[in-house]
C-alpha cells in the first residue's frame, strides 16, 4: 500500500492514469471513453436541473390567479404565493400585435431566506404568439407590467419547473468531454496527430457555433455577405425568400430562451416557403472580391435542391465556410516543418473558428493567408533549391487571401526575401520572376488605389464611402489628406500605436473589454467577448507560443536579422493600408480619428508578426507533449467558457 501511494506520488496520477489506459485495446479504450463522456454530460444535465428533481413541477397556467389592474395606461398582473417556489421560467401567451417589451418584478428568496426584489426587462415579438423569460430562482411573488399602447391580448400565463432535458447543453457538455479526453489520455493527438486533432476541434466546435447562431446574423456584417452568397446560389432571377429576405434586412427577431429560438426558428422556415421579390442579375460572372463566397454558395444551393428547411439550408452554407477553411489550415499544419503547434493553436482560437463558421469572407483570408506564409517559411529555412511548384501555390494563396481585401496583398512581396542562389533558375529568370510578383502586388494594389485616385482627378467627390451612411467619402477625405500631409501622418502614428480602436461597436458586452488579444481571440461579434479577467489564461498561451519553444522543437533554425527587418516591414504596410482603408472609407471627413479597425484584421496577419519574434533564446524543458498539452487544455478550456457564457446562456436555457 505505502509503496503504491510512493509510486503514485513519483510518477503523478495522471501519468499513471495514462499508462493504465494505454494497456487496453484501442476499442476498448474508446468505448470505455465515450460512454465515460455519456456519464459526465448526463451528470452534469442531473445537477443542472436538481431543483426540478427536489420541488419539480409540471407546466401551470396562473393568469386566473392573478390580479389585474390598469395604472396610468399599464396592464399589471400580479401573481401573491403562499409559500415561495422555485421557478425556472415564465412564458406568456397572447396575441402580440406588435413587438414590444414586458417587465418582470421579482420578490425573491435568497439561499440563506432573504427577501430580495429585483426587476427584469424582457422582449416579445409579433412575429410568434409566445414570450418566455427564465428565471431560475426561488419566487415569492411576481408582477408583469405591459403597455396598454401595446395592444397585447394576454391569453395565458404559464410557470414551470419541470425536468427538461436541454440538447444544446448536452451536445456542447458531450463535445468538450471528448476534446477533453483527447487531450488527456490520447498522447498520439499532441505529438504526430495535431492535424488531425485539429480538424477534430475545428469541425465539433464550429458545428456548435452554427447551431447556435441558428438562422440569424451573428457575425460582423454577416446579412451583407449571406445577401452575396444567396445570390451567387442563384442563376440570372434571383428569387428572394421572406426569410432570407429577413435575414439579408436585418429583420430576424432575437431570442434570449431556447423556446422563443424554436418558434424563430418554426417563423423562419414557414416564411421560407413564401417569395418576397424577383430580381434579375446581369451576369454569372462572380467579381474578385466575392470569391471566397463561392464554397457557401455551393452548400447553400446544395441544401435548397435538398429542399432542406430555410434554417437548415442556411447553416448548411456556413457549413461550406467551415469545411473549406478547416481544410486548408489542416494542410497548413501537415505541411509545416515546425511550429505545428502555433498554426493549431491560432486556428482553434474562438474568434477564427467563429469566423469560419460564418458568412463571412474573413476565414477564407485568414487560412489562405497561413497556408501560403507556411508554404514560404518552409522554402525559406529548407537547404534544397526553391521548388517552383511551391511558389506558384503562395502566389495563388495570397492572391487569393487578398480578393476580399486588397489591404493583405503586401504579403506576396516576401517572395522578393527569398535568396536568389536559392532558386534553380538563372539570376536573370529569377530577376524577372522577382518583377512579375512586384507586378501582381501592383496590379492588385491598383484596385484599391486606382478607383480613388481617378475619381478624385475627375472631381467625382460621391465615390466610395460607407454605403451605411454618415458623412463618409472616399474622394473627399483624400482630398483632404493631401491638404494636410502633417496632420495625416500624426493622425496615422497617433491611431495605430494606440491601440484605442479595437472593439467591435455592435455589442456592449464588447465595448466593455478593453483587453486588445480578448478582443481578438475570444470575440463572437453580437454574442459577445468574454470578459477582460479570461486574460488571466490566454496571455500566458499566447507567450508561450510566441516566445517559447517546447525542448523537442527544432532550435538549428535561425531567422537572419535582415529577413526579420524586411517582414517587419511588410507587416507594417499591411498595418498601415488597413488604417488608410478604414479612414478612407469609413470614417467621417476630416475627422481626428479612425473609426471602424477592428482587432480581428490582425488575424490573417498573426502569423507573420509571430515569425519575427520567433527565436531560439527561450527554450523550456517541457517536451512537446507536456508543452501542447499546456496550450490545447487551455484553448479548450476557453471554447468552452466563450460557447457556454456568450451563446448558451443568453440564448438557449
Amino acid at each position: 500500500m505505502e509503496f503504491g501511494l510512493y509510486y503514485l506520488r513519483r510518477k503523478g496520477i495522471m501519468n499513471c492514469l495514462i499508462n493504465k489506459v494505454g494497456k487496453i485495446g484501442k476499442i476498448k479504450k474508446w468505448c470505455i471513453g465515450f460512454i465515460c463522456c455519456f456519464l459526465i454530460t448526463a451528470s452534469l444535465e442531473v445537477l443542472f436541473n436538481i431543483h426540478s428533481i427536489l420541488e419539480g413541477y409540471e407546466a401551470v397556467s396562473v393568469l386566473s390567479s392573478m390580479k389585474e389592474r390598469n395604472d396610468f395606461g399599464i396592464n399589471i398582473y400580479k401573481l401573491e404565493l403562499e409559500e415561495p417556489i422555485y421557478i425556472k421560467s415564465i412564458s406568456i401567451m397572447g396575441d402580440f400585435k406588435k413587438s414590444g417589451a414586458y417587465t418582470l418584478l421579482l420578490n425573491e428568496q435568497n439561499m440563506f431566506g432573504k427577501e430580495i426584489k429585483s426587476q427584469e426587462v424582457d422582449d416579445f415579438n409579433a412575429a410568434y404568439q409566445i414570450a418566455s423569460t427564465n428565471i431560475n430562482k426561488k419566487i415569492s411573488s411576481l408582477e408583469i407590467q405591459i403597455g396598454e399602447d401595446q395592444g397585447t391580448e394576454i391569453q395565458d400565463i404559464i410557470i414551470s419547473n419541470s425536468f427538461e432535458v436541454n440538447k444544446y447543453r448536452c451536445l456542447l457538455s458531450f463535445v468538450f468531454c471528448v476534446l477533453f479526453l483527447l487531450i488527456l489520455f490520447v498522447p498520439s493527438m499532441l505529438k504526430e496527430k495535431i492535424a488531425v486533432f485539429y480538424v477534430i476541434t475545428s469541425l465539433s466546435v464550429g458545428c456548435l457555433m452554427i447551431l447556435f447562431a441558428g438562422g440569424r446574423y451573428v457575425a460582423w456584417d454577416e446579412e451583407i455577405h449571406f445577401s452575396s452568397v444567396y445570390k451567387l446560389a442563384s442563376d440570372y432571377t434571383v428569387n428572394w425568400n421572406k426569410a432570407a429576405y429577413m435575414v439579408a434586412t436585418k429583420n430576424v427577431p432575437d431570442s434570449n430562451t431556447k423556446l422563443e429560438a424554436a418558434e424563430i426558428r418554426n417563423y423562419l422556415n414557414s416564411e421560407g416557403c413564401n417569395w418576397e421579390k424577383v430580381e434579375d442579375k446581369e451576369s454569372l460572372f462572380v467579381e474578385y472580391a466575392k470569391r471566397p463566397f463561392i464554397f457557401m454558395a455551393v452548400f447553400y444551393q446544395l441544401g435548397k435542391i435538398l429542399n432542406l428547411p430555410f434554417t437548415y439550408v442556411y447553416m448548411l452554407g456556413k457549413l461550406g465556410n467551415l469545411l473549406f477553411t478547416t481544410l486548408l489550415i489542416y494542410i497548413a499544419i501537415k505541411i509545416a516543418t515546425r511550429k505545428k503547434t502555433f498554426i493549431a493553436a491560432i486556428g482553434m482560437m474562438p474568434t477564427v473558428i467563429f469566423l469560419n463558421s460564418t458568412y463571412t469572407y474573413d476565414g477564407t483570408i485568414i487560412a489562405s493567408l497561413i497556408l501560403g506564409f507556411v508554404l514560404w517559411m518552409n522554402e525559406m529555412e529548407s537547404d534544397r533549391k526553391v521548388d517552383t511548384k511551391n511558389l506558384i501555390f503562395i502566389i495563388v494563396l495570397f492572391v487569393w487571401g487578398s480578393f476580399s481585401k486588397a489591404v493583405y496583398i503586401p504579403v506576396i512581396l516576401l517572395l522578393l526575401i527569398i535568396p536568389a542562389d536559392r532558386f534553380c533558375i538563372s539570376r536573370k529568370k529569377v530577376v524577372l520572376f522577382k518583377i512579375g510578383v512586384i507586378g501582381v502586388f501592383l496590379l492588385l494594389m491598383g484596385t484599391f488605389v486606382l478607383p480613388a485616385i481617378s475619381n478624385t482627378v475627375s472631381g467625382n467627390l460621391s465615390y466610395g464611402g460607407d454605403s451605411r451612411g454618415g458623412d463618409t467619402s472616399t474622394v473627399r477625405q483624400l482630398i483632404s489628406l493631401l491638404s494636410h500631409p502633417v496632420s495625416a501622418i500624426k493622425l496615422f502614428f497617433a491611431n495605430i500605436f494606440s491601440l484605442e480602436n479595437m472593439g467591435n461597436r455592435e455589442s456592449i458586452l464588447v465595448d466593455n473589454n478593453e483587453m486588445m488579444t480578448n478582443l481578438l481571440f475570444l470575440n463572437l461579434s453580437s454574442f459577445g467577448c468574454l470578459h477582460e479577467k479570461w486574460s488571466i489564461l490566454l496571455l500566458p498561451i499566447l507567450f508561450l507560443l510566441f516566445f517559447v519553444d517546447s525542448e523537442n522543437e527544432n532550435a538549428s533554425v535561425k531567422i537572419k536579422f535582415t529577413t526579420r527587418i524586411s517582414c517587419g516591414l511588410v507587416l507594417f504596410m499591411v498595418i498601415g493600408l488597413i488604417w488608410v482603408a478604414l479612414y478612407l472609407g469609413f470614417t467621417p471627413v476630416g475627422s481626428d480619428y479612425i473609426t471602424g479597425v477592428q482587432a480581428r484584421y490582425y488575424l490573417p496577419i498573426l502569423m507573420l508578426g509571430a515569425y519575427i519574434c520567433w527565436n531560439n533564446k527561450i527554450i523550456s524543458r517541457m517536451n512537446s507533449l507536456v508543452y501542447n498539452r499546456i496550450i490545447f487544455t487551455g484553448i479548450a478550456w476557453l471554447l468552452f467558457q466563450c460557447i457556454y457564457k456568450l451563446c448558451l446562456i443568453p440564448h438557449y436555457l
